[in-house]
């Protein structure tokens, strides 16, 4: 619907043509696939993934420009009442016997009875938002510094930890740093403080090694199996199939799970040629946006940007997909390619 609409009311394309141009042979390579596999899932990418890509990358961000405060604070806004939701969820869950809501109560960086989901269905999900509506609203409070945004900071934050993310977490760090490194020493300093007494909180109660353990060892097993599975079909890659159940037989992992990591997700779909090809967009998108940062608005495009990309290092997302999580993405990127 936004592509159309933009096609409609004659939307100029400001995106990077160089981007288009490496985006646009990855389309054609991820064609080529099928035509030589005629893998179902693959058509399905091959039909929405230009559609996406328009919408997210070249459409929206230009509606975005027309009052970017009034986007930043809509999610800041969001953000805080999906918290508020959360720890309402929270509440009726610990007040009850039954298990009214799948993962809401479980732990918290090993403390029992505190996660929260919000109106998600899975807590990485939740804490991927968070972990965008944190960066927004410290955005804001550094550009207006008014008490209210101070309080939703608060608030934002106090979901981001409950949700358990951990690959938010990280992604957090390494955004919020590119974030307030461009507003003053004095921010950057209690950004670094914030985050050390933190790590140090939990390597103190030895939290951190549990969740390195956790969140790291488990994904490098996938990891590994993911590209032992991508050698029996390197050129064409597996084309989207249930990742889950074709890496099983290669990992030591005991369930079945996904690749959790886009990169190495991508080359296994998709194959190495077009894969890299794929790569070389997205980081050729990154390094573009980064070379044009101008102004504290362009501080928090790359500074979300940086999270996201941080966090695809522990999740399957692919630039052109659906999700919430490829929306954002296409957003930020969109934004920061903007000429």
């Amino acid at each position: 619907m936004a592509l159309g609409y933009g096609v409609l009311v004659g939307v100029p394309v400001r995106t990077d043509r160089v981007f288009l141009g490496l985006f646009g042979l990855y389309w054609l390579l991820l064609a080529g696939n099928y035509l030589v596999t005629r893998t179902e899932p693959l058509l399905l990418y091959v039909l929405v993934t230009p559609i996406a890509v328009g919408a997210t990358v070249v459409v929206l961000p230009e509606f975005i420009e027309d009052d970017r405060m009034l986007f930043t604070k809509l999610i800041v806004v969001l953000s805080v009442v999906l918290t508020i939701i959360g720890v309402a969820m929270l509440a009726m869950e610990t007040r009850t016997e039954q298990e009214l809501f799948t993962y809401v109560g479980d732990s918290v960086l090993g403390y029992e009875g505190y996660r929260i989901i919000s109106l998600f269905d899975y807590w990485n999900t939740y804490g991927f938002m968070m972990m965008v509506g944190f960066l927004s609203t410290l955005y804001v409070y550094l550009e207006e510094r008014r008490p209210v945004w101070a309080l939703c900071l608060v608030v934002v934050f106090v979901g981001l930890v409950l949700s358990d993310g951990d690959a938010s977490y990280v992604g957090v760090g390494a955004g919020g740093l590119v974030l307030v490194a461009g507003y003053s020493l004095y921010a950057l300093a209690g950004f670094l403080i914030l985050g050390a007494f933190g790590a140090g909180a939990m390597l103190w109660t030895g939290q951190l090694q549990t969740l390195l353990e956790s969140g790291l060892t488990g994904r490098v097993l996938l990891w590994e199996a993911s590209i032992r599975r991508l050698q029996d079909d390197p050129y064409v890659g597996i084309g989207f199939k249930d990742n889950a159940a074709e890496i099983y037989p290669y990992s030591d992992w005991p369930n079945p799970a996904g690749t959790h990591n886009s990169y190495i997700h991508i080359l296994l779909n998709t194959g190495v040629i077009a894969g890299t090809v794929y790569l070389l967009a997205l980081g050729y998108g990154a390094l573009r946006s980064f070379w044009i940062v101008s102004s504290t608005w362009d501080l928090y495009v790359v500074g979300t940007l940086t999270a996201i990309l941080v966090h695809m290092c522990f999740e399957s997302v692919t630039l052109g997909g659906l999700s919430m999580t490829s929306v954002f993405l296409g957003l930020y990127l969109g934004l920061g390619l903007r000429n």
